[in-house]
């Protein structure tokens, strides 16, 4: 048997992503899981390995790796078995990061990134889960959760801030938008945890402008290029199609919606066209029979493959 290295499990860990590139290009949604569940499984079998004593920079590269795979696992969740961040979560488990004060900057945007990315597997039960148990009538998830997940983006805020005070405003292309999508990754979640606040704050159009303008700027290139694009990685199409799925303002809905019309874009398992066809359907059907929250957990619950999966069963109903 082969003995394993740091750089062999990175070329496995990179291999998968290919391949799940590949496959969200082409929509195969059920192949790309296949290849989310094997580098989830190569998680549980790391930490044994020369992976927990590589170099530094071999551990920027896997911390990277598991980056990716957490991002793509989350959203992927709703579609695949209970399992598929299994290894990604335990990875986090046992490495935590030491602890520092809140003051102190992160040493660059690839290291708060990572730790952003950690705020997705932070609630077994998050209160926005389709799956999770019916709460009491007017109840928004649990309290404690949501102040726990505050106090920690909060921590991140503060050590975020003041890295990019230490930054300035004189950044590479390629910084500048890793430090937009961290904006809008910031502003989603404070939208998340505003959202579920309250009953009230559905409706409130200030629960959701803020990531709105992030959004309309992060979007701004992709607008005009006239042509489709795809990341891997990306939370701009995920964040609009939440808005959209929750907020109960007229106007924040035709706006997010709009500027998804006008994305022809891929991010990792989200297509914006389907997105949209899939948004317009759900309304379709709030609007006949059903509103639009419960068709949303439905669909949700019982799609196959995807959001492609989500369409052909709303076009049976």
């Amino acid at each position: 048997m082969a003995v394993k290295t740091t750089l062999s499990i990175h070329r496995t860990l990179v291999c998968c992503l290919l391949f799940v590139s590949f496959e969200a290009l082409a929509g195969r949604y059920g192949e790309l899981f296949r290849h989310l569940r094997a580098g989830n499984q190569l998680f549980h079998e790391i930490h044994d390995t020369p992976v927990r004593t590589s170099t530094s920079e071999e551990r920027v590269v896997t911390e990277k790796l598991i980056e990716m795979f957490c991002r793509l696992g989350v959203e992927s969740s709703n579609f695949m078995d209970e399992h598929s961040l299994s290894g990604v979560s335990q990875w986090y488990r046992n490495n935590p990061p030491p602890k520092v004060s809140s003051d102190l900057p992160f040493k660059d945007l690839d290291e708060a990134s990572y730790e952003l990315r950690k705020l997705d597997l932070r609630q077994e039960d998050k209160p926005w889960d389709a799956e999770r148990e019916p709460e009491p009538e007017g109840s928004y998830g649990k309290e404690e959760e949501l102040s726990s997940l505050g106090d920690a983006l909060r921590q991140w805020s503060s050590r975020f801030e003041a890295l990019t005070q230490l930054q300035g405003t004189h950044l590479s292309t390629e910084a500048g938008s890793q430090l937009q999508n961290l904006r809008l990754r910031q502003r989603f979640w404070q939208m998340t945890i505003d959202a579920f606040s309250s009953e009230d704050a559905l409706s409130n159009p200030q629960t959701f402008s803020p990531f709105m303008a992030m959004a309309e700027s992060v979007a701004a290139p992709f607008t005009t290029m006239n042509q489709s694009t795809f990341s891997l990685d990306g939370d701009l199409i995920s964040g609009l199609s939440f808005v959209m799925s929750i907020t109960r303002d007229d106007g924040i809905k035709p706006r997010a919606l709009n500027l998804l019309r006008n994305l022809n874009r891929r991010e990792g398992i989200w297509d914006s066209r389907d997105v949209v066809k899939m948004h317009e359907l759900i309304m379709s059907a709030g609007e006949s029979d059903s509103e639009p929250e419960e068709c949303d957990l439905w669909c949700v619950r019982e799609a196959p493959a995807g959001i492609p999966g989500i369409i052909e069963q709303l076009q049976r109903r």
